[in-house]
């Protein structure tokens, strides 16, 4: 699978609308500036980033390509369909929203196994948690991966914040996950 950076301004143009924002000519400029940067950096990192969500999941990729638009003005800090990311922080920042989103995309990709087992270990949940548990299951192991446990554990002090109870789920959970989350979620008593 290859993953390439993109900027659209009709896209970031809707995006900053639809936050009542004004999309300005300099940041236009800054963005794919931006977008250039990391590109370069990217394309050094991709195969192992990618190698490491398949790695920690045991799912496959089904697309060839993904097209990755980073925009100024979104409500979220990403999105995994289409794949897109709002600039802001540092370079490592952006790959971390990078690869939060492409485990969407991966859970997406395997739905078809991943859905009910899901719903049956949470029946009484919403959406936004049974699809974060089997994610940031995953999402652990490559951030270690990538970064090392040292960063992983000042991340999750930032992360917590969007992710406070599933979080804490995870925590519980991961001693036990061993990098395959169809087996985990179809073997494992969740209690």
């Amino acid at each position: 699978m290859k993953v390439t950076m993109y900027y659209s301004w009709k896209y970031d143009e809707m995006l900053a609308q639809m936050t009542r924002k004004k999309l300005k000519s300099n940041d236009i400029n800054d963005i794919i500036e931006f977008t250039k940067r990391f590109e370069k950096r990217w394309k050094t990192r991709e195969v192992k980033i990618l190698n490491s969500i398949e790695k920690n999941s045991k799912l496959k990729f089904k697309e060839k390509a993904i097209r990755c638009y980073f925009v100024n003005h979104m409500i979220w800090k990403g999105n995994s369909q289409p794949l897109t990311v709002k600039m802001g922080g540092t370079l490592e920042d952006m790959e971390i929203v990078i690869i939060h989103e492409l485990i969407h995309n991966i859970m997406v990709d395997n739905k078809d196994k991943l859905l009910n087992l899901v719903e049956e270990h949470y029946p009484e949940e919403g959406d936004y948690f049974r699809v974060h548990i089997p994610l940031l299951l995953i999402e652990k192991g490559v951030i270690e991966d990538i970064y090392g446990k040292k960063f992983f554990n000042k991340f999750l002090e930032r992360d917590k914040r969007n992710f406070k109870i599933e979080w804490s789920e995870v925590l519980r959970l991961y001693p036990r996950y061993k990098k395959d989350i169809i087996k985990f979620l179809k073997n494992e008593d969740l209690e």
